[in-house]
């Protein structure tokens, strides 16, 4: 058995450079496809993920922006107590009440 050889042409060249060269442009756009969704998909979460972000930032001012008041209300409030209880002592001693040891 003889194998067939086949011949080579110019135009066999040309169409088989051709075939590759559209192959290798299809393999490219492939990628090229594949890329653009994977880079929208981490797009989407790098935009969710600066949502979060920017939505954090907004509660982290507004507890900083409350924050002060209310110590200094606190505060406040305290030093009324203080001087409740030292009134209430006064008042007690006077009447002849014995006072209960109160702590915090």
């Amino acid at each position: 058995m003889k194998k067939e050889t086949k011949k080579v042409t110019l135009e066999s060249i040309a169409k088989t450079i051709e075939k590759l060269a559209s192959s290798t442009a299809r393999g490219f756009e492939d990628g090229e496809k594949e890329s653009k969704k994977r880079f929208e998909a981490l797009n989407n979460r790098f935009q969710e993920v600066f949502s979060e972000l920017s939505s954090i930032r907004a509660d982290v001012r507004d507890v900083k922006g409350t924050l002060g008041p209310l110590t200094r209300a606190v505060s406040i409030q305290n030093e009324e107590i203080i001087d409740l209880h030292l009134r209430v002592a006064i008042i007690e001693r006077k009447v002849g009440i014995e006072r209960k040891k109160v702590s915090f």
